[in-house]
């Protein structure tokens, strides 16, 4: 059941970056990124400075 979910997430984000691309270019698809960045780099830096000792 994992395997399904990563698959479809996979060709659903592959499919939305194609129509990205399409549309807006290369420059759009790379600062799509950035959001994506900040959600996982955000909690790791805040755990960092004020997790557990």
């Amino acid at each position: 059941m994992n395997d399904f979910f990563v698959f479809a997430a996979t060709a659903a984000v592959s499919f939305l970056a194609g129509s990205i691309l399409h549309n807006s270019g290369w420059q759009a698809v790379n600062w799509m990124i950035f959001p994506a960045l900040a959600l996982i780099l955000v909690p790791l830096l805040w755990q960092g400075r004020y997790g557990r000792n």
